[in-house]
């Protein structure tokens, strides 16, 4: 009898990071253009639907992502996984 094992890899834990992201950019968005009439008056010097500053954080948030899933795939790869198994 045998089993099929899935090995996950850094590159998949990225990727399913990046995909959190961008839906929760893509919400954030459905939700700020909508309060940016609300909000533009309280903005100085920038427009409230300014397409710079949407993509700037788009970006921040995508790079962050990016890090807090890449760094701990980098550790959990770097383990044997049978002396994490062994050691109860």
């Amino acid at each position: 009898m045998s089993s099929s094992r899935r090995v996950i890899g850094k590159s998949d834990a990225v990727a399913s990071g990046l995909r959190l992201a961008a839906g929760g950019v893509a919400l954030r968005l459905a939700v700020a253009l909508p309060l940016s009439r609300v909000m533009g008056d309280f903005l100085f010097g920038i427009e409230a639907t300014d397409p710079r500053v949407y993509t700037a954080i788009a970006v921040s948030v995508g790079l962050v992502s990016v890090a807090t899933a890449y760094v701990p795939a980098r550790r959990a790869a770097s383990v044997d996984p049978v002396s994490v198994l062994n050691s109860d």
